[in-house]
Order: C-alpha cells, then structure tokens, then sequence
C-alpha cells in the first residue's frame, strides 16, 4: 500500500499564503489607484511632471503585472522523483536553468539531512543503495507472502516513496519563499510607481483649504430708463478660483458658474466673457497655455447641454500681463489662480 503525501496539509498552507498575499497586493493597488484622480492625467501639460506620470504608471502597472505572474507560478503542480536525489545523477540533463537550479538546491538540502530521511541497515547512505535494498526485499518474496513477511518490504518501499514526497514539499517551499522575497520587492516598489503617479497627476499641491469666495457686482442703468435691450442690469461673477498648474473644476466653482449662466439666460441680449489669469510661477509661454485652459473649462461649463449658446460666450485668456493682484515674479498668489465672468452687452443699440 502506497504512503499517503504527510506533507500534504503543509503544501495547502503554502498554496493559501500565496493566495492571501496575491489578494493583499492586488487590494492595496487598488485602494491606491482608486484614490489617484486620473481625471487629471489627460489635463497635464507637456513636461516633466506628464513625463514622471506615465514612467510612475508604466513601472506600477509592470511590476504588480509581474508579481502576480510570479505568484502564480509557484503554485503550478509539479512532481519530483527520489531519483533526482541519487549520487550519481547528473542536473546537467535537466534542460531548463530554474528547475536545474532548484534540483541542485534540492540535492544540497537532501545531503544535510541524509541521516534523517534514510533508513538504518544500509550498506550505503544513499538513495542508490535503499532501492537496491528494496528490490532485494522483493525478489525475497514467496510467491504467495503473508502480512508478516511484507513487513519489512513496505517499511523501506514507503522510505524510498517518502523520499520523493519530502523533496515535492521541500522544493515547492524554497520555490515559495523565494517567489514572496521577490514579490515583495517589486511590489513595493510598483506602490512607489503609483505613489509616484498620483502625485505627478495631483500636481503636488493642495487644494485651497478655503472655499472661493463669490463676487456678484451689479450696475443697473440710470434710474427712469425704461426696460429694454439697452437698459438691461450687467454683473460680474467670481472669482473661480483653481489650483498650482491645474485646470480643473470643482463643486463650488461648477455652482458659482451655473449662477452666472443662469443670469444671462435671464436677460436675452446680454453675453459672458471669461476672463482668464494666472499667477506669476512658470514661464509666460506655459501661463498663457495655463490661462487658456482654465478659461476653456469655465466655457465649457458655460456652454454644457441645457446651457449658453456657443455664440454667447467670449474668452479672453489674459495670463500673466493682467493681473487681479500685482506681484513680482515668479509669486504663488491665489487670487491671480482665477477666472471672472463678466456679463456684456450685446443687444444692439
């Protein structure tokens, strides 16, 4: 009868290790990217910042790749022979390196523990000499044997099968321990590679803390003008405020906007111009480009379905040579980080 696998409920808990931290770093990549605004990847301009972005992402995305494959490698089924524990056997008929490797890492192993694994009474401490062993037990045999006279057969068969199913666990648990050190590695630095993307794509600033405050001036017409095209109430709203380098919207700003487009639809012959600023920080070239994305947005916002007529909205990109607040370069001001909407006239007279 046929040894049952004693290292079988070891080998399960292997395999569940492995499991859990497959599942462990697939859940913490996914916590991380969840929380990663890749709204504003595509808002990123040319330079270093969209650059440090994509080789933050590509890295993250190839190494979680490649530690999940690396994982899933070590519980491929695989059998290994007693055979391979001979003295005389020779690795280097074994074709491919990792199992090659693995074989004489094996056979290093068997070696230490030679006085453990094999039984006593052997001429030699080999496996060579417990299979010549074995088949002398057999061919010892009557031909019709008794419990008793199998006794000391199955003592040394199941030495020899033990042999093989000690090497498949030994194996498999050095293959798993390797494969986790590896894991590790490179799954901390594919966080690194996602942290790394997140704060490219964040702009490495913070949001204003403080909720933009919402200017509303109106200038009514003389008083005893009658109602008309030409008499018509003109506003101002803002600022929209934005942060470092981006152009996004928030909450507040989307209402403060919807205000203002609620207002000129309110009054036929009137339009919205969006006036644009920037702080001084980065050069004029990319403050112009910066100031033409944020005016963009708020007109965009202006323009959404259910809102102004294209025709109805003006931009004026101003950047840096017009400023709300004057301050010397190279300055982080958030008051100039705006946008004004400035109803206008355009009824004709």
């Amino acid at each position: 009868m046929a040894l049952p696998d004693p290292y079988a409920t070891a080998k399960a808990n292997l395999r569940d290790n492995v499991k859990v931290l497959l599942t462990a770093i697939a859940g913490v990549a996914s916590l991380l990217l969840a929380g990663t605004p890749f709204a504003g990847f595509g808002g990123l301009p040319l330079g270093g910042r969209l650059f440090v972005a994509v080789l933050g992402l590509v890295v993250a995305v190839w190494l979680l790749a490649h530690t999940m494959w690396l994982l899933l490698e070590t519980l491929r089924p695989e059998l290994v022979s007693y055979q391979v524990l001979r003295d005389g056997f020779d690795v280097t008929t074994i074709a491919d390196a990792t199992e090659r490797a693995e074989v004489e890492d094996l056979r290093k192993v068997f070696n230490g523990q030679r006085g453990v694994l094999l039984p006593s009474g052997l001429t030699s401490p080999n496996v060579e000499a417990l299979e010549a062993y074995v088949s002398a037990l057999w061919n010892a045999l009557p031909p019709s044997p008794t419990t008793a006279d199998l006794v000391d057969y199955e003592r040394y068969y199941d030495a020899l099968n033990g042999i093989s199913h000690w090497a498949a666990f030994v194996r498999f648990q050095r293959r798993v321990a390797s494969a986790m050190r590896k894991a590790f590695r490179t799954a901390f630095v594919a966080m690194a590679g996602v942290l790394t993307f997140a704060w490219a794509v964040g702009g490495g600033a913070k949001p204003d803390a403080a909720t933009p405050a919402v200017v509303v001036n109106e200038v009514n017409q003389p008083a005893g003008q009658g109602p008309g095209p030409t008499a018509l109430a003109h506003a101002s709203f803002g600022p929209v405020h934005f942060v470092t380098n981006r152009a996004e919207l928030n909450n507040d700003s989307r209402a403060l906007i919807a205000r203002a487009r609620d207002y000129v639809n309110d009054h036929p012959g009137t339009a919205m111009l969006v006036q644009a600023y920037t702080d001084t920080r980065g050069t004029d070239r990319h403050n112009a480009k910066l100031a033409q994305h944020r005016a963009t947005a708020v007109a965009d916002e202006l323009i959404r379905p259910g809102g102004l007529a294209a025709n109805r909205v003006f931009i004026a990109a101003l950047g840096p040579n017009d400023l709300p607040v004057m301050t010397e370069p190279k300055k982080d001001e958030q008051e100039n980080r705006s946008v004004w909407l400035q109803v206008v006239d355009v009824a004709p007279r």
